[in-house]
C-alpha cells in the first residue's frame, strides 16, 4: 500500500494518492489541475502508472473539463469517463487497485451525486462529514439526503474506520470513525434527524 496526502494552503482542499505497490496501479482523488505537474511527479517517484482520477464531487464545470483534457479515466457523479469500452475494472460500484478494490458508495447530499470511495479500512467522502468547510456550497443541496448518507454509509462502518474528508476538518487531515460524533459541528445533530434537519435548515 502507498498512500500520500496533499493539502491546498489557500483552500484547504486535500488530494489523495492511492497506490498498490506489486502492481503499481495508482488512483488519484480529488485532484487540483494546477497540481497536476507534481502529482506525475509523485506517482513517477513510487514507480507506478496512473489508472485513474477519482472525484467524490465537483463544483466547477472548468475544473471537470481540464481533468478529462488528461484522458485518463475519470470517475464523476457516477459514471467513468474515458474508461476503455470492454475489460475488468471500469465498474459503477467498485474499482480494482491491484488485489485490492475501492468501493463506490453514493453518499448524495452534499450534492446530489457525491460519491465517497471505500478503501479498506479508510473511507474518502468528500464534504460529507462537514459541508459547511466547502467555500463552493457551504449548505447541503439535500439534508434528508445527506442524513441518510451518513447515517447509512458513514456511521454503519467499523468503528476503526478512518475518515478523509475533502478538506481539513478543525485542523484534521483524518479522523477515526470513533472521534467523529465528537468532533462534528453540532455532534448532537447525529442523534437525531429532526434535530439535524432543523439545525440545517437554520444554518
Amino acid at each position: 500500500m502507498w498512500f500520500r496526502q496533499l493539502v491546498d494552503n489557500q483552500t484547504q482542499a486535500l488530494t489523495y494518492l492511492l497506490g498498490d505497490n506489486s502492481s503499481g496501479e495508482v488512483v488519484v482523488l480529488d485532484p487540483q489541475p494546477r497540481d497536476w505537474p507534481l502529482l506525475q511527479a509523485l506517482v513517477d517517484d513510487f514507480g507506478g502508472r496512473l489508472k485513474a482520477i477519482l472525484l467524490t464531487h465537483n463544483h466547477k464545470p472548468e475544473r471537470l473539463q481540464q481533468l478529462l483534457a488528461l484522458e485518463y479515466p475519470l470517475f464523476c457523479a457516477g459514471q467513468w469517463h474515458h474508461a476503455p469500452s470492454s475489460g475488468p475494472g471500469w465498474h459503477a460500484s467498485h474499482l480494482p487497485l491491484g488485489q485490492a478494490a475501492l468501493r463506490m458508495l453514493p453518499t448524495p447530499g452534499h450534492t446530489l451525486d457525491c460519491t465517497s470511495f471505500l478503501w479498506e479500512d479508510r473511507l474518502f467522502c468528500g464534504d460529507l462529514l462537514d459541508t459547511s468547510l466547502c467555500t463552493e456550497q457551504p449548505h447541503p443541496q439535500d439534508c434528508a439526503r445527506l442524513w441518510e448518507s451518513l447515517q447509512q454509509q458513514v456511521l454503519t462502518l467499523p468503528g476503526d474506520t478512518l475518515l478523509y474528508p475533502a478538506h481539513t476538518l478543525h485542523g484534521r487531515m483524518v479522523l477515526n470513525l470513533h472521534d467523529y460524533p465528537r468532533l462534528a459541528a453540532g455532534s448532537e445533530r447525529l442523534r437525531s434527524r429532526d434535530v439535524f434537519m432543523a439545525a440545517l435548515d437554520n444554518h
